[in-house]
């Protein structure tokens, strides 16, 4: 089973264009869409949960629009690399 690739993007439209380009260039991991910073913080949550038990993997990418409504792609970003191990992320 491949990793993950976290979507975070409120725009519909631009999410959908961003994953037809990862998948036009090949790309054959899951692209799981998030369309706030809140729903992606409680995935990671659940994903860190998880990892104390079974030892389950971090998503091999998280792409972040900048511009997100209440929290921004900055503020994610630094909630990231603060809250969750391991603290080297791919974004």
């Amino acid at each position: 089973m491949s990793k993950e690739i976290f979507l975070v993007e409120d725009d519909i439209d631009h999410a959908e264009l961003i994953t037809t380009f990862l998948k036009v260039d090949g790309i054959t991991n899951e692209i799981v869409w998030f369309k706030d910073a809140e729903s992606s913080i409680e995935r990671l949550n659940e994903i860190e949960h998880k990892n104390d038990i079974t030892g389950n993997i971090i998503p091999a990418l998280i792409i972040i629009d900048l511009k997100l409504p209440r929290m921004d792609g900055f503020q994610l970003i630094s909630h990231i690399r603060t809250e969750y191990t391991p603290k080297f992320w791919y974004f």
